[in-house]
């Protein structure tokens, strides 16, 4: 009698591409012995989180060349990741699903039928080089209509492309169609650099405008302190949450809150800058400010990262009251939810 190897199966894939960073990404089907450790991981938070970042990226089909878990998680976003999460849910659990919405008019609570892919939108991330990249195809073919912050994406990476610099006087958009570029220093004396790109980890990036490299400056109008803004990541959320392990759910919730900003800067009485980097000073100074000045930093935030992403609208008729309800679906909170029920 042979000894029994397991079955040969082909799991069936979904290609995802990610809002924020444009990547492409095959990711296939869950196995239920992943369901169940995914299913027995779910005793805390930051444990069950970690748990699935690494299953996210065992379960990619084809693995960029050179990558690695940690290039992984340094180079994808948490809005990015759930992007990822709605491609696992739907090739592990199908499409169809009964879930609970809320009546926005009478508040009844009722559970509906639904098609996910029916309700799936996206609005990527202009500055990406897979978004640019496959919107000068569609261009190029006829498919894609013009899109203004797309458009002005590709022209800021004509103007940066190299750093060749023109002869003295020559405009840096003209240079920019010569394949040039100007640094200001640099204009006055005609010197001639040529661009070296660096690059961290194995990326799609060259010459674009990556969101995770992207910090905006801001004054906070009530405290006057400067907040920078940024996107966090995977590794982000992970080296946050690895301090911070048995938190209550306020003690993460505000945690979380806090992975949007990179530092503050205070502007001392002689002039000089003094900055709270490290993150627990963060989370101390973050909860002193005033409700207002939050608002400013989730403002700036939303306007210029969190708008890009995935969104599960879900439209319906109340039962109970025939009211028009929209619900916007937490693609992250039903993963979880049925892993729990499997």
């Amino acid at each position: 009698m042979s000894v029994f190897k397991g079955f040969s199966i082909k799991l069936p894939v979904y290609t995802v591409i990610t809002p924020q960073t444009g990547r492409s990404f095959d990711v296939r089907s869950l196995t239920v012995a992943e369901v169940s450790k995914l299913k027995s991981s779910l005793v805390t938070p930051s444990r069950a989180t970690i748990i699935v970042d690494n299953m996210l990226w065992d379960s990619i089909d084809s693995k960029p060349e050179g990558w690695t878990v940690d290039i992984f998680k340094k180079n994808v976003t948490i809005k990015d990741r759930e992007a990822l999460l709605y491609g696992l849910y739907h090739v592990s659990f199908g499409d169809s699903r009964s879930i609970s919405v809320y009546c926005t008019s009478c508040g009844q609570q009722q559970t509906i039928d639904i098609k996910l892919g029916s309700h799936f939108g996206m609005e990527a991330y202009p500055g990406s080089a897979g978004i640019k990249n496959s919107y000068i195809v569609g261009r190029a073919s006829g498919e894609n209509p013009i899109d203004e912050e797309i458009e002005v994406s590709i022209k800021k990476d004509q103007l940066k492309k190299s750093k060749t610099t023109a002869p003295k006087g020559m405009p840096a958009e003209i240079a920019a169609t010569e394949n040039l570029d100007i640094s200001k220093e640099d204009e006055e004396f005609g010197v001639v650099n040529k661009v070296e790109t660096a690059i961290d980890a194995p990326s799609e990036e060259n010459n674009s405008d990556n969101i995770i490299d992207k910090v905006l400056r801001i004054e906070l109008p009530i405290s006057k302190v400067f907040a920078y803004v940024k996107q966090p990541t995977i590794a982000d959320e992970e080296s946050l949450l690895n301090t911070i392990p048995y938190a209550t759910k306020k003690q993460s919730d505000v945690s979380t809150d806090t992975l949007i900003i990179e530092k503050f800067e205070m502007i001392k009485p002689d002039g000089k800058s003094e900055f709270v980097v490290n993150r627990q000073d963060i989370i101390w100074g973050y909860e002193e400010l005033s409700p207002l000045d939050r608002d400013e930093i989730f403002k700036t935030y939303n306007e210029n990262f969190g708008k890009y992403g995935i969104n599960l609208n879900v439209g319906f008729e109340c039962k109970s009251c025939g009211a028009i309800s929209t619900n916007d679906l937490d693609i992250t909170a039903h993963f979880f939810r049925i892993i729990a029920s499997s």
